[in-house]
C-alpha cells in the first residue's frame, strides 16, 4: 500500500510536531507551510500577562496565544484556564497553567461550557487578531469584568508546489493560505476543528475528516483511519 502524502499546512514552529504524529500513524507527512504567526509586541502582551495574575479565569482557544505569553513556563497558578482542545490545554499544563475546562468542539463549544461559570469573575481572553468575535462578546456579556487583547496574529503564506494526496488545515488562515496558490481537487481534505471546517465549507469545499474532538492528535488519527478505509475500498 502506498503512503498517503498529507500536507502539514501549520507554521514552522507547530509542524515538526503534527508531523510525528503523522509519520506515527503510517502517513507520509509532507511540510508546506501556509501560515507564518507574528506574536505581538510587548506593549499588547505585558498587560495580558499581568491582567492573568489576578484574574479569576483565562479563556484560551489556542496553544500559540499560551506560547505567545508564556514561551518559557511560568503561566500563573490562580486562574482557571478553559481551553480549546486537548493540544490547548497541553500547552496550558506545560505552562504552569491550571486547566478547569477542556472543551471538544471549538470556541463555540467552549463558550457553551463557560455559561455561568463566568459570572461576576474576572476574565482575560487572550487571543488571535481575527479571532470569532463571538467569544469576546459572551464572556462580556456574563463575566463582571474581561480584557480581551490580541496575542498573536496568523499571516497566510502560498505554499510550495510539492505533490500531495491530503492536506490538514488547522485555521482558516492556513486555509486561505492554501487557496492562494492552490486548489483542492482530487485531495483529502482534513480539518483540526468546526471552525476550519465551516471556512472550507464558506470556500465551496465539504471536509473529507473532521474529528469528534479538535486536536493535532485527533485529526491525524481521523485522517489515518480514513485512508486506511480508502485503501480497503480500492483493494476490493
Amino acid at each position: 500500500m502506498t503512503m498517503l502524502r498529507v500536507a502539514i499546512t501549520t507554521d514552522r514552529d507547530s509542524a515538526p510536531r503534527i508531523g510525528r504524529l503523522a509519520a506515527a500513524a503510517g502517513l507520509e507527512p509532507v511540510y508546506l507551510p501556509c501560515i507564518r504567526t507574528v506574536v505581538s509586541p510587548p506593549e499588547v502582551l505585558d498587560p495580558l500577562r499581568a491582567a492573568s495574575a489576578e484574574a479569576d479565569w483565562v479563556v484560551c482557544t489556542s496553544r500559540r496565544a499560551v506560547a505567545a505569553l508564556w514561551p518559557a513556563g511560568g503561566m500563573p497558578a490562580r486562574p482557571l484556564v478553559a481551553a480549546v482542545g486537548a493540544t490547548t490545554a497541553d500547552a496550558v499544563t506545560q505552562a504552569g497553567g491550571r486547566v478547569a475546562i477542556t472543551g471538544t468542539g471549538g470556541a463555540a463549544a467552549l463558550r457553551e461550557l463557560l455559561r455561568g461559570r463566568v459570572a461576576d469573575q474576572v476574565v482575560v481572553f487572550p487571543h488571535a487578531r481575527a479571532a470569532d468575535p463571538g467569544t469576546a462578546a459572551m464572556l462580556r456579556a456574563e463575566a463582571a469584568s474581561v480584557f480581551a487583547a490580541p496575542a498573536y496574529e496568523t499571516v497566510p503564506l502560498a505554499p510550495a508546489d510539492d505533490p500531495v494526496d491530503a492536506v490538514i488545515f488547522g485555521s482558516p488562515s492556513a486555509l486561505a493560505g492554501w487557496l492562494s496558490s492552490r486548489d483542492l481537487s482530487a485531495m483529502v481534505v482534513a480539518t483540526m476543528g468546526p471552525t476550519t471546517a465551516e471556512a472550507l465549507r464558506g470556500a465551496g469545499r465539504e471536509p473529507d475528516v473532521v474529528p469528534p474532538a479538535p486536536g493535532a492528535a485527533a485529526v491525524v488519527a481521523a485522517l489515518a483511519t480514513f485512508a486506511h478505509q480508502l485503501s480497503e475500498r480500492s483493494s476490493q
